[in-house]
């Protein structure tokens, strides 16, 4: 039995622990984002260029990979200043 079925869910630990999902979760779609990311401009052969799809569509599929895996759990800001922000602002809470 977890001790988030002992408070219903609602205790000071439940909440601690949604909010460091919820910090892991945008931590990794970040990192993601910019790993991802900026790996699509790696050159496999120095002497050719790299075509400018290849960064848009790896963006566009981190983002959109992030979106879904992440969504639910944080909003998938994929920003920690636009999150933050969003607290601030009492646009979001923080769990």
């Amino acid at each position: 039995m977890a001790l988030d079925d002992v408070e219903g869910g609602q205790g000071p630990a439940a909440w601690l622990r949604r909010w460091w999902r919820a910090l892991l979760a945008e931590v990794v779609a970040t990192l993601l984002l910019v790993l991802l990311g900026v790996a699509s401009l790696i050159k496999l052969k120095p002497e050719q260029d790299v075509p400018l799809t290849n960064p848009a569509l790896a963006f566009g599929f981190v983002v959109l990979m992030n979106i879904q895996a992440f969504g639910a759990t944080s909003g998938a800001h994929m920003n920690p200043a636009v999150t933050l922000a969003a607290v601030l602002y009492g646009d979001m809470a923080l769990a």
